[in-house]
């Protein structure tokens, strides 16, 4: 049954229920921490791979178009004037319950594929850390590196209370910009250093099809921007909050990793942190530093995989206990682990996610529910315009899907979407 606005719960506003909730400053935190995430370390690889000039402007094209449904999603929820709103329940009210499943499948499977990639990513931090202090017995097994990241991510897994998570992310913000500016700082240093180097790829359209899914799933963060709006103390005031961080994020995405690709050039790996020796304390800093971040930041990605899986189960019973809960989280990050183990290019795994997940959350879903909480009042051209963008990108995602696979090449056999029914390799490596 879709639920009409007047049956729901208006937000509550008093003290007693406001004490416990995060202020202005504590949701910026976490809304910075949700979006400048381990994606940031990726994105010279892309522009390394795209062209400086074509990623940059893929970053500005899907970042406005990102922040833009973001804030059709905080007018949806505003207009439907409930404080405690999941993206599946705005779904609910708006379409119904099939479309509510449609969504939690969909947020489910792109926070998933978030929470596994950030599993690989603390695994191969700590395999680098182990290398290049030749640890070699331990650095060459395939298996400790990622024990030892779940052995880490596990007791955070088991957190439930969202609040919490502003403390976390105020230490996890403090240590990012401890790794920019020290990276930053570097890399100026070092920019003309080493004398001639090969030119800047400025414009490359073929890998394009391969990485814009990349572009997509780093903007990805609507399922956990309404929890930090039901976290805070004044939610209307979370549009304020957004502006400000879209304006940081934008110029982080843009300078950081055009200045380390301009210093890395053709050497630099998928995650750029990986081409810096730790025989140099700085640079052994940086990456225990980034680690601890990217653990801390596993529990805000769990906590929308936690509540859709929820809803598909029909909701928590007044009988399951917390240790039965425990036991779930505990056996979903043990799942998550296997699907790490299997992943060994994070950056691929990040592009199928942004083409299968994380577009449809972050752009269809929004526009559709907005035109449909608003059509009483939403103007014709604006109408027609949620059209024109809707139907646009519904053929962008397929046809990235269709041409990532038939562009792949060497590298066809790693990616297990690129086979037929029969198990077949769709392009074959020429002989």
């Amino acid at each position: 049954r879709t639920v009409s606005p007047t049956e729901l719960t208006p937000i509550d506003e008093s003290d007693s229920e406001n004490k416990n909730r995060s202020n202005i400053a504590q949701a910026s935190f976490n809304l910075f921490k949700v979006f400048v995430g381990n994606g940031i370390l990726v994105f010279p690889f892309l522009f390394h791979q795209v062209g400086w000039a074509l990623a940059a402007t893929s970053v500005v094209v899907v970042g406005t178009l990102s922040f833009y449904c973001m804030f059709l999603v905080l007018a949806t929820a505003d207009k439907l004037g409930r404080r405690s709103l999941s993206l599946h329940r705005m779904a609910s009210i708006t379409k119904g319950r099939n479309f509510e499943i449609l969504t939690i499948i969909l947020t489910s499977g792109s926070q998933s594929s978030i929470s596994v990639g950030y599993i690989v990513l603390v695994r191969d931090f700590i395999r680098h850390i182990l290398c290049e202090n030749h640890i070699q017995t331990l650095c060459e097994s395939e298996e400790l590196p990622l024990l030892t990241a779940l052995l880490f991510i596990l007791p955070l897994s088991l957190v439930t209370n969202f609040h919490y998570f502003s403390y976390s992310s105020v230490i996890a913000v403090g240590l990012q910009f401890f790794v920019f500016i020290a990276l930053s700082v570097f890399d100026l240093e070092h920019l003309h250093d080493g004398g001639p180097k090969p030119d800047l790829t400025v414009w490359n359209i073929i890998g394009l099809s391969h990485f814009l899914g990349n572009f997509i799933f780093k903007y990805e963060g609507i399922p956990v921007l309404l929890d930090i709006r039901t976290s805070m103390r004044e939610p209307q005031r979370l549009r304020c909050v957004l502006a400000f961080i879209a304006s940081i994020v934008s110029a982080l995405y843009l300078s950081l990793p055009m200045l380390a690709y301009s210093v890395l050039r053709n050497k630099v790996r998928n995650i750029v942190l990986l081409n810096y020796r730790l025989d140099q304390p700085l640079f052994l800093a940086m990456t225990v530093a980034y680690t601890i971040v990217t653990l801390l930041g596993f529990p805000l990605q769990f906590f929308p995989v936690l509540d859709g899986l929820q809803k598909l189960r029909g909701g928590r019973s007044n009988e399951e206990t917390a240790t039965k809960s425990s036991l779930f989280r505990i056996l979903l990050v043990l799942a998550f682990g296997v699907i790490a183990y299997h992943v060994k290019g994070i950056e691929k795994l990040f592009h199928f996610g942004g083409v299968l997940f994380a577009g449809p959350v972050s752009f269809l879903i929004p526009i559709h529910m907005y035109d449909v909480a608003f059509r009483d009042e939403i103007s014709r051209g604006r109408m027609v315009f949620h059209r024109i963008i809707f139907f646009g990108l519904i053929l962008i995602l397929l046809s990235l899907f269709i041409l990532t696979c038939l562009l792949y090449t060497s590298d066809a056999a790693d990616d297990l979407l690129c086979v037929d029914l029969g198990g077949r390799r769709i392009i074959k490596k020429k002989k």
